[in-house]
């Protein structure tokens, strides 16, 4: 039985590994391409990545399916018209099947200007907490950076978290095998949440 649990964990760390490695292709030729502009929306990178993703070769040879604006469905019936449209939707699912057990990896993105409170406190607000408080299932956040620096832009969101008596759960700068702009927070009872930096400023 362990045997078969850790072939099933080690499936889907290898699962989740490909879907980063086709997250972040997409954006390296996003930004190859200057396919992008500075004043679009958070939907509009995400779309532009899904497109990038969609024409990678590696997801046809791995079998991974990306959606966009994914809705969360709960077990709550609700059958008044437009409920559809209330319903909590996370920016990007990828999902894979190995025999009957489906895999799946979601992706929260904001956008994220350097000096914009309204933008970083959003990103704590409705990104990190969303997963924090299960909103979100298991996944990563992306930060479309538009305007400013990295580095300036992860300490005002860490500005924010210690404002909120959260200085624990600060970002802090690690080494990843395929992005440089790569962060990461622990917090209490859920452990540690990834962030990626996409810096569109370049």
């Amino acid at each position: 039985m362990s045997l078969t649990v850790s072939v099933i964990d080690a499936f889907k760390k290898s699962f989740e590994k490909r879907c980063v490695s086709l997250l972040v292709s997409a954006y390296h030729t996003s930004i190859t391409n200057h396919e992008y502009k500075a004043d679009w929306m958070e939907n509009d990178f995400t779309s532009l990545l899904d497109k990038h993703i969609d024409k990678d070769p590696n997801r046809k040879k791995w079998k991974i399916n990306c959606h966009i604006e994914h809705h969360l469905h709960t077990d709550k019936t609700n059958n008044r018209k437009g409920y559809a449209n209330k319903e909590s939707r996370i920016d990007m699912r990828l999902s894979t099947f190995s025999s009957t057990d489906e895999c799946l990896f979601y992706v929260e993105a904001k956008r994220l200007k350097e000096k914009d409170n309204g933008l970083l406190s959003r990103y704590v607000d409705t990104g990190i907490d969303n997963y924090l408080t299960k909103k979100y299932p298991y996944g990563i956040l992306v930060g479309y950076l538009i305007k400013g620096d990295v580095d300036a832009t992860i300490g005002n969101i860490n500005t924010i978290l210690k404002k909120k008596n959260r200085i624990n759960e600060v970002l802090s700068r690690k080494i990843h095998p395929i992005h440089n702009q790569y962060f990461e927070s622990t917090h209490p009872d859920f452990g540690i949440i990834s962030h990626f930096v996409f810096d569109f400023t370049v």
